[in-house]
């Protein structure tokens, strides 16, 4: 399921014990009161339980803001709590989270460590990539999986007929990548700051690359497009041709109107006996569309050679997987990443979260970070906690691993075994 960061930051100072949550029944600019049948305030307290703590009010009026308060004074008479430093707005019906320990900050301490845990579960939560020739696989652009294509392996499906697939050559002051031919319009080179470029082609454009395929075959085409602005749509077009280029096949063609995000386009179509080449062509309809990393691949063989990375890297925030040099296309994922959140108590971790494993990840963050605060004194009490939630993380991380384990062999028989004799089939003996 999904949850918000305020609920996850619940959730965990729930089950650390660090965090009491409630609702006002009456509130002023520097108190509030909760005499509510399910409040953690009770008359019968000593003030020392809460004095000194901190208090994160969402005040509901006044757009919605957050404030936090630390080293607040307790009236346990009264069920009252008061602070200095009045918040604007706050009202009756505004709900606040206690928090007992006050270095721990809501608002700047606990948005890192969420971050944290969610870079360590990110390990291994891929989506689907693409093989470069950097040596290194792309993580940016694969936005498009669903169901089952959620948990993935890597596999080598052979080499790419196009020349230039990552638009990464281009002649000084050429109108096009080598080997590629503009058919109508104007194409430009947009810089990428990773290690491959995107060709821009501008309104009712068309770039184009003929392939030599020898038939019989099937052949998939494969490009990451965005629509600029104001244009109507981006295609991905195949045709099959002979020798002299006239048309032997009718096209098949992908195209889509999405703005910015990069969105995969797929195209296939039957390369016949007599046919020679295959034509791509990259078309903008109305506006200019941003075209990356064209392929052409064949289908018929059925290969799928798995590919082993060899050290997965962490740099810059990025997740790299250097493999040994394969110049060809591949895949793979084992789970849609989870989001990086910020802190304004509205926004989603994730649609496809396991739940429990997020909140052993973060709740382990947590107690490291108060173990190692010298303004906490008395460190007894998280050092028993961190030897149990450790002991909590790992056994979901094996849990998890053993699902995300079992989907793939269940995927595999069918994508290593009776597709591939259909995919020979399809396109013909070799």
């Amino acid at each position: 399921m999904s949850m918000t960061v305020r609920q996850v930051r619940q959730r965990v100072g729930r089950e650390l014990g660090l965090i009491l949550t409630g609702v006002a029944t009456g509130a002023t600019g520097t108190t509030l009161i909760d005499t509510s049948s399910d409040s953690p305030l009770d008359a019968g307290d000593s003030a020392v339980r809460l004095n000194g703590a901190g208090i994160l009010i969402h005040v509901v009026g006044g757009g919605g803001a957050t404030h936090y308060r630390a080293n607040v004074t307790y009236t346990p008479s009264t069920q009252t709590i008061t602070w200095v430093g009045a918040v604007a707005s706050i009202a009756t019906g505004d709900s606040y989270e206690i928090h007992l320990e006050p270095v721990l900050n809501p608002l700047l301490n606990w948005p890192d460590l969420i971050e944290d845990a969610l870079k360590t579960i990110k390990r291994y939560a891929m989506e689907e990539i693409l093989l470069t020739d950097r040596d290194y696989y792309d993580l940016d652009d694969w936005r498009d999986i669903a169901g089952v294509e959620q948990i993935r392996r890597l596999y080598d499906v052979g080499s790419n007929y196009l020349e230039n697939a990552d638009f990464n050559q281009w002649t000084l002051g050429a109108a096009a990548p080598v080997s590629w031919t503009v058919g109508a319009g104007i194409v430009s080179e947009v810089t990428n700051t990773r290690n491959y470029r995107t060709a821009s082609v501008g309104s009712a454009g068309i770039l184009r690359q003929d392939a030599n395929v020898q038939g019989p075959r099937r052949v998939r085409g494969v490009v990451h497009s965005s629509r600029v602005a104001g244009g109507s749509s981006c295609a991905l077009s195949l045709d099959v041709r002979s020798a002299s280029s006239s048309i032997v096949e009718v096209l098949d063609t992908d195209s889509t109107t999405a703005t910015g995000t990069p969105f995969r386009l797929e195209a296939e179509v039957e390369v016949m006996r007599e046919a020679a080449k295959v034509r791509v062509s990259l078309t903008a309809g109305g506006g200019a569309c941003n075209f990356r990393m064209p392929l052409l691949y064949d289908l018929s063989a059925g290969q799928m050679r798995r590919i082993q990375p060899i050290t997965p890297l962490d740099f810059d925030d990025e997740l790299r997987l250097y493999v040994p040099a394969y110049f060809t296309v591949a895949r793979m994922a084992l789970m849609l990443p989870y989001t990086v959140p910020t802190d304004d108590g509205l926004t989603v971790v994730s649609s496809t979260l396991n739940d429990q494993l997020l909140i052993a990840a973060i709740a382990v963050q947590v107690i490291r970070w108060l173990i190692e605060q010298p303004q906490i004194p008395d460190k007894g009490t998280f050092g028993m906690l961190a030897g149990v939630w450790d002991a909590k993380f790992r056994k979901r991380h094996k849990e998890h691993m053993r699902k995300i384990a079992k989907t793939p062999q269940m995927w595999e028989a069918g994508e290593l075994t009776g597709s591939t004799y259909i995919r020979r089939e399809i396109g013909g003996r070799r």
